[in-house]
C-alpha cells in the first residue's frame, strides 16, 4: 500500500508498484513509473514525470527531474532522463536521497546518493553509480561544524566511506 502527489497536488492512495529506469545503452532507456490499483479500479500506468512524491510502505520518494545518469564503464557513458524516483535515506538539515537504475541486460543495481543541504542544489556524493563515495564532498557538507569535521578530516578515507551517513546523522543531531 501507498500514496502518491500528483503535480498539482491531489493525493492518490492504493496498491503501488514502483518501476525503476532501466537503461541498457544510449539508444534503450524505460523511465521509472508506477503502477496503481486504487480500490476496485484497474490499474494505471503513471510516468514519474507525473508525480511529485510518493511512499511506499515505510519508504519516502520524491521525483526530481532531468537527472543525468552516469556510469563509469568500458563506455563511460552518461544519459539524461526526464524524471527519477529519489528514496529518502537521511532526514534534518542534511537531506540524503539514493538514486537507483538498473543496467540492463544484466540488471545490475546502479546507486548514488544525492545530499541536499538547506533546500540546496542536490549534490551528489559518487562520481559515477559504480565509484565509492567522494571523501571531500562528504566532508564539504559537514565544514560549518568544526569540531565535527575535525574529527572525521583525521580519519582515513576509508572508514568516511563506510560510515558517510552515520556522519551525516550525527551532523544533523548536533545542528538542528
Amino acid at each position: 500500500m501507498g500514496s502518491y502527489i500528483d503535480l498539482d497536488g491531489n493525493k492518490y492512495e492504493g496498491e503501488i508498484k514502483m518501476n525503476k529506469t532501466m537503461w541498457g545503452s544510449l539508444d534503450m532507456l524505460t523511465p521509472s513509473y508506477i503502477t496503481i490499483k486504487e480500490g476496485d479500479e484497474k490499474k494505471r500506468k503513471i510516468e514519474a514525470s507525473e508525480i511529485k512524491s510518493l511512499v511506499i510502505e515505510k519508504d519516502s520518494f520524491i521525483v526530481r527531474k532531468n537527472v543525468t545518469l552516469r556510469r563509469k564503464d568500458l563506455a563511460n557513458q552518461s544519459i539524461m532522463v526526464k524524471a527519477d524516483f529519489f528514496r529518502k535515506i537521511i532526514d534534518g538539515k542534511i537531506k540524503v536521497y539514493r538514486a537507483l537504475a538498473y543496467n540492463a541486460p544484466s540488471r545490475d543495481l546502479l546507486i548514488n546518493e544525492y545530499a541536499i543541504k538547506d533546500d540546496s542544489k542536490p549534490k551528489p556524493l559518487r562520481d559515477s553509480y559504480t565509484s565509492s563515495i567522494n571523501e571531500s564532498s562528504v566532508l564539504k557538507l559537514i565544514i560549518d561544524d568544526k569540531e565535527l569535521y575535525q574529527k572525521w578530516k583525521r580519519e582515513r578515507n576509508s572508514k568516511i566511506r563506510k560510515e558517510y551517513l552515520l556522519m551525516l546523522e550525527e551532523y544533523n543531531s548536533r545542528n538542528k
